[in-house]
């Protein structure tokens, strides 16, 4: 039997601490992100701006995560805070569950 997508990410996220551990942060949301923008997957992250200011977002995934020249990575998605695009840094993401 065929998992979905959905599933495929539940069942990702429900380890996310043994998934973190052996992947790193960075690489681990990289993977939930590129999955939940693969199948239009709307995901809850705690998300820290630049000035220290914490916030929970509503995102969905619009594109797969980019690297900047810099070196920083990025996801473009729908933030519906927001209601407008948006794009969140890597690093500054706290906590990724689905929605």
């Amino acid at each position: 039997m065929k998992k979905s997508r959905s599933t495929t990410i539940r069942a990702a996220l429900t380890n996310s601490a043994l998934a973190a551990l052996a992947l790193g942060t960075r690489p681990y949301y990289q993977h939930l992100l590129n999955a939940a923008a693969s199948a239009a997957h709307t995901v809850r992250i705690g998300y820290t701006k630049e000035n220290g200011e914490h916030s929970e977002r509503l995102i969905t995934p619009t594109a797969k995560v980019k690297q900047s020249l810099a070196g920083d990575y990025y996801v473009r998605a729908w933030d519906a805070l927001r209601a407008a695009a948006r794009t969140f840094r890597i690093d500054r993401i706290t906590a990724l569950e689905t929605a």
